[in-house]
């Protein structure tokens, strides 16, 4: 990733399709929030039944935790602004999916957390994508 050398708060910047750069670090720092929810719902209950509560790793929850943590390796490692942000758009599919598939009338916080922290992983990379193609 390029950055200004604007001192201590560097900004990130891309280029867009008619070589002007576009700042996607609104969208940049939003995919490496939500992939830390994202893992955060992972060890959050997702169940409760009788008082008991099941975690989110010990199930599917599991899926949602590696693609968020692939999602924040990728994103932080890389230097190419279009594919970080197509792997927030698909990360944030795969992990709202997983979410939205166990929302139920006995789902706990941590499907809540994940469902949205996948809907915003989504949102911020369509919108860096779309601020880089456009």
């Amino acid at each position: 990733m390029e950055t200004n050398d604007t001192g201590p708060t560097e900004a990130v910047v891309g280029q867009g399709t008619s070589n002007e750069e576009v700042d996607i670090d609104t969208e940049y720092k939003g995919i490496l929030l939500t992939a830390v929810v994202a893992i955060a719902g992972a060890f959050l209950p997702w169940y409760t039944i009788l008082g008991t509560s099941v975690l989110g790793f010990e199930g599917d929850g599991v899926i949602s935790l590696i693609v968020a943590a692939l999602v924040l390796a990728i994103v932080w490692f890389s230097d190419n602004e279009k594919r970080l942000m197509l792997v927030g758009i698909i990360g944030g599919a795969i992990i709202t999916f997983v979410g939205f598939y166990h929302v139920t009338g006995v789902s706990a916080m941590g499907v809540y957390v994940t469902v949205f922290a996948g809907l915003g992983m989504l949102i911020a990379g369509g919108s860096g994508y779309r601020k880089l193609t456009n």
